[in-house]
């Protein structure tokens, strides 16, 4: 698994783990009613791993990217 360095964090996470952390993010600013905080982060991690075959590593870092897909 590669591990790549963030911006937000010294330590190093891999491309899941990134996901992970900017799901949970990302969902936090949202409130569906009927959805619970953890079913938000499922959804945006789920959108999250359909976007990610689109990352292209030359135009950008791949939290950004995620931040602007999600």
């Amino acid at each position: 698994m590669t591990k790549i360095a963030t911006k937000k964090t010294t330590k190093e996470e891999t491309p899941e783990e990134l996901l992970m952390r900017v799901s949970g993010e990302v969902a936090s600013k949202y409130f569906i009613p009927g959805y619970e905080q953890s079913d938000l982060v499922q959804e945006f991690y789920i959108l999250g791993m359909e976007v990610m075959s689109k990352y292209n590593p030359d135009k950008g870092r791949l939290e950004n990217f995620l931040r602007v897909s999600l």
